[in-house]
């Protein structure tokens, strides 16, 4: 989950230090599969989206849902439609290396940046 956050979010430890009050080497250390404490993951979720923090709950089939859906980031969904657009574009012009067929590699990197844009709630 917390390398997701930083890969996806941008929410590196020192953020997510700055965020929660957790220090650094406790959060590297939970990054490395160290189990975490319940308070710690409550605390969390108050910062990283919850598809992210839905992971640690897959095993027992249940999910972490917002109450309210805070204001989002206009800036960052635009960035990464326009992402998602070029890499689309890319992927299936017809002079490409597979031409209009996605490739495994294409498939997952617009899937990736639509699970992102999913996750951004914009009023």
């Amino acid at each position: 989950m917390l390398r997701l956050a930083e890969r996806d979010y941008d929410l590196s430890v020192k953020t997510l230090n700055a965020e929660t009050g957790i220090p650094i080497p406790t959060l590297n250390s939970w990054k490395r599969d160290v189990m975490m404490p319940l308070g710690a993951f409550v605390a969390l979720c108050r910062v990283i989206p919850d598809d992210l923090t839905s992971l640690l709950l897959e095993p027992a089939d249940k999910h972490v849902g917002t109450n309210e859906a805070p204001d989002g980031d206009a800036h960052a969904l635009a960035r990464d439609g326009s992402e998602y657009n070029v890499a689309y574009l890319k992927a299936t012009d017809p002079d490409s290396e597979n031409g209009t067929e996605l490739s495994h590699r294409e498939r997952a990197q617009l899937h990736d940046i639509h699970q992102r844009m999913k996750a951004r709630k914009v009023a």
